[in-house]
């Protein structure tokens, strides 16, 4: 396991951007990418999973080269790798790649 994987960061490809607007408050493009995405994880998941194990998720990194996450504790970041690696994938793959 890699020095990163056990802080709980474990990376994700995927590039672009596609921005969420919102009229309070000016938002950086990386605030914007990170909302689409999160926006994105909470359409495909029930709403406790996604209080449950996206909530407290944070992004370490979100350029062209990828998407790396950073999780508050080595066992949400075990279990969003088992469980929900693919949703998270897909969800990356839509809102930074265009993609469906």
């Amino acid at each position: 396991m890699t020095p990163a994987a056990r802080r709980g960061y474990f990376p994700l490809r995927g590039a672009g951007a596609i921005p969420a607007r919102d009229k309070r408050m000016e938002t950086t493009p990386k605030q914007e990418a990170w909302g689409s995405f999160l926006g994105e994880i909470s359409r495909r998941v029930k709403r406790q999973q996604f209080d449950t194990w996206f909530r407290k998720v944070q992004p370490r990194r979100l350029d062209g080269d990828g998407v790396e996450l950073e999780a508050p504790n080595e066992f949400v970041r075990q279990w969003l790798q088992k469980y929900y690696l693919d949703t998270i994938r897909e969800a990356a793959q839509k809102v930074f790649d265009g993609a469906e």
